[in-house]
């Protein structure tokens, strides 16, 4: 019955937490841990059948031992990542982290060259470029231009964070980029084959930033958790709960997922009933249905295209490389 009571406790935390979320776009707001306000509910008549009135009663009585479960709970250690924002709570005391750094943020933004284009591609209409088409092409071409002026940039401030091993091939991607753009300037939407021609030649790169991205946010992760667990002690750390806020219709093999489930020893499975000390939530709204599933359609078509698979970006992007950089950061004890 405890076990049950710190349960349904924990699950009104994350109602609270959730409470709170930001919009998709937005900055994320500062996460409050305070029982909110009473908001207007609709108004019962009261229950007048002897089974009314007991379920009338159920209500009245967990709403009040939650409570309770939940004040208890504000004083234990919580672990709970929002995006690329690790925040940390214990004993009333937060702290918030920004795990991905200056060449997560760079390589990202370099890949979005590519996906751009194939994206504005996929949504023009007709046989010839849309005005809207080639007013975005033509602003991605001085985009591109402009990024690869900053990756040879003589002023140090003003180059991006891209690893050294990593200028050649970002430089390779921006001009490939650019090139492509001018073509289909010149000559009008291309061909099916065409496309996929340009996104297999930057595949690679992709890859590669994605691994890159997929070090320093794993190793920034780490390091923070490592920290906390070290405060925290064996007997408290045993007692944490990690949330993961994703996004409507998350990915697949979420990065920070991945990396909580190897330091809990927990497997995430199909839905709440898998769930242990790792829970996975919603959030940033998205938009609405139809939103979404246009959102799910243009994935896959992007994905096919860009990395050969229409089903990849239905996963976290970082994913495969999380996959073979966990084992050597977190080894099995086994």
């Amino acid at each position: 019955m405890v076990r049950l009571f710190e349960r349904v406790g924990f699950s009104l935390l994350l109602v609270l937490l959730l409470s709170t979320g930001c919009k998709h776009g937005g900055q994320p707001r500062s996460p409050s841990f305070e029982t909110p306000a009473t908001s207007a509910a609709p108004t019962r008549k009261p229950a007048t059948t002897p089974l009314g009135k007991l379920n009338e009663h159920f209500h009245t009585d967990y709403d009040r031992v939650l409570a309770a479960h939940v004040e208890q709970l504000k004083a234990a250690p919580l672990v709970w990542m929002r995006g690329s924002q690790l925040i940390l709570r214990h004993q009333g005391v937060e702290r918030k982290h920004t795990v991905a750094g200056d060449t997560y943020h760079a390589v990202k933004s370099i890949s979005h060259a590519p996906f751009l284009l194939v994206i504005t591609l996929l949504g023009n209409e007709g046989p010839t470029l849309t005005e809207t088409t080639r007013a975005s092409l033509v602003r991605q071409r001085q985009l591109v231009t402009d990024a690869l002026a900053a990756l040879t940039s003589e002023v140090p401030e003003q180059r991006p964070r891209v690893p050294a091993e990593l200028v050649p091939q970002e430089q390779a991607l921006l001009k490939t980029t650019g090139d492509f753009i001018e073509e289909v300037l010149a000559s009008g939407p291309p061909s099916r084959e065409r496309l996929e021609s340009f996104a297999a030649g930057v595949r690679p790169t992709l890859h590669t930033n994605f691994r890159a991205a997929a070090h320093e946010l794993l190793g920034n992760l780490h390091q923070r958790v490592t920290e906390f667990r070290a405060e925290l002690g064996e007997a408290e750390w045993a007692r944490v709960h990690v949330v993961v806020s994703v996004a409507r219709q998350a990915r697949a093999r979420e990065i920070s997922v991945q990396y909580f489930e190897r330091v809990l020893g927990e497997r995430m499975g199909e839905g709440a009933s898998s769930e242990g000390r790792l829970v996975v939530t919603e959030d940033f709204n998205r938009g609405q249905t139809l939103e979404l599933l246009a959102a799910h359609v243009l994935d896959q078509e992007a994905g096919a295209i860009l990395l050969g698979d229409p089903k990849r970006l239905q996963m976290d992007a970082l994913a495969e490389a999380a996959a073979e950089l966990l084992p050597r950061l977190l080894p099995d004890r086994s």
